[in-house]
């Protein structure tokens, strides 16, 4: 009995430290890119990218680490990519709105922030992370 509490325990505490890592991730990688250890950033965005293609906060990022890198090429493929699965998609297409910028497409940029920020804006108003 006291053997199978100890495996419980240490099974619930395993557990709890694996979401807390992954609760982490993204302020870590977010760290990195600002920080410019963008290798790093890279890592910790490509990871969680291929554990879930649908986490849009960490493509978001991962669009972002591109663009610190000087690779807006791989940015614009990921955004467009992330775009045609999920349209409504506030932070990407402010991503795409910043690859527009640099490509000196100042209209299609203004026109995918404000899709986002009317996107974003719900009961309780604009969402500021957005």
């Amino acid at each position: 009995m006291k053997r199978m509490k100890i495996t419980i325990t240490v099974l619930v505490a395993g557990l709890l430290g694996t979401s807390t890592v992954m609760a982490q991730s993204i302020p870590e990688g977010v760290n990195h890119l600002y920080a410019e250890r963008n290798k790093s950033a890279k890592e910790t965005f490509d990871k969680l990218v291929a554990t879930n293609p649908n986490n849009l906060e960490a493509v978001y990022w991962l669009g972002q680490t591109y663009i610190a890198m000087e690779d807006v090429k791989s940015a614009r493929d990921l955004y467009s990519k992330t775009l045609q699965a999920n349209g409504n998609a506030p932070l990407i297409l402010v991503g795409m709105g910043h690859v527009n910028l640099i490509d000196g497409k100042k209209d299609e940029a203004r026109q995918m922030f404000e899709t986002a920020i009317n996107l974003s804006t719900g009961k309780k108003g604009a969402d500021i992370g957005v």
